[in-house]
């Protein structure tokens, strides 16, 4: 509800961009590790056991997936 509230009046234009915004953002920011730095499993503790690139496949990808189908089947 939290969200739904904050950005409600939010026009799909805005919601594109802003998803695209982010979308090229973690992007940037993957570019900015190593193999070793991104699959490394325990290598940055707030991960916990899995490695950042299988942390940012679960916590982006699929998420920006659903977004994006969400935008299409909206519009």
């Amino acid at each position: 509800r939290e969200i739904w509230r904050k950005y409600k009046d939010v026009s799909l234009e805005e919601a594109q961009k802003m998803l695209q915004n982010s979308s090229n953002s973690v992007r940037e920011i993957i570019r900015n590790h190593s193999e070793e730095a991104l699959f490394t499993k325990k290598k940055y503790k707030w991960t916990g056991s899995t490695s950042l690139g299988s942390y940012l496949i679960s916590a982006t990808s699929s998420h920006y997936d659903w977004g994006y189908k969400l935008i299409k089947k909206c519009t």
